[in-house]
């Protein structure tokens, strides 16, 4: 009967150490993703503010060129 619960014990112990490693590792995936689309959503921030600004700057030169034939 000690034999079992030892072995029982064991059992639990281990179940026990796999669940955490199992959450360590679910936490460090999210993490890294939640990281990688943050990096995602700034570099996007980037693409739109670099075109706004080569459309504005399309912009300032037409009106300047208006202004020059006026």
């Amino acid at each position: 009967m000690r034999k079992v619960l030892t072995i029982v014990g064991r059992i639990i112990v281990f179940l026990v150490a796999g669940c955490f490693k199992l959450a360590l590792f679910l936490l460090k995936a999210i993490s890294d993703e939640l990281r990688r689309s943050e990096k995602r959503a700034k570099e996007h921030e980037k693409k739109i503010a670099r075109a706004e600004n080569s459309e504005l700057r399309r912009l300032r030169l037409n009106a300047a060129r208006k202004a020059a034939n006026e």
